[in-house]
């Protein structure tokens, strides 16, 4: 067997990694986006309970009210933290990913590239074996007066 057919379960295996990288990167998109849009409305629902906390005591409030701003704010901000640091690491993750794809595509590609010089080579030792071949059949057939 030559060398390229050996090599083709090898492309296969570094093929399907590289399919499996790929799947794994685009799920960890999905959880950055997903990440980054949830702490995106958190911080856009403070925004929003700021103002109208900010409207509601132009009108006055008692301190009932403030106290249970405060506690909800200090809630609020507590999960917008823990968001943040959520949005973090799903960005680590998504940028190991990102990296494990890349060399699983390296390796898939070096490996196409190996197998695809393989064949040149093959094939031109195939035709030099057959014009070696062509050559010495038009050799045999000659008669030794120098006629065919």
């Amino acid at each position: 067997m030559n060398r390229s057919k050996r090599l083709e379960p090898v492309a296969r295996v570094a093929d399907n990694r590289q399919e499996n990288a790929a799947r794994f990167l685009g799920q960890c998109q999905r959880e950055l986006a997903a990440s980054e849009h949830q702490l995106q409305e958190l911080v856009a629902y403070r925004e929003e309970y700021i103002r109208r906390f900010d409207d509601a005591a132009r009108q006055g409030i008692d301190a009932v009210a403030i106290h249970e701003y405060r506690a909800f704010m200090l809630r609020l901000n507590q999960a917008i933290e823990q968001q943040s640091r959520a949005v973090d690491s799903a960005r680590v993750k998504h940028e190991k990913s990102r990296v494990q794809w890349l060399e699983a595509r390296s390796r898939a590609h070096a490996i196409d590239a190996a197998i695809g010089r393989f064949r040149e080579d093959e094939l031109r030792v195939a035709d030099k074996r057959e014009q070696f071949e062509v050559d010495d059949r038009s050799q045999h057939r000659r008669t030794p007066g120098g006629h065919e």
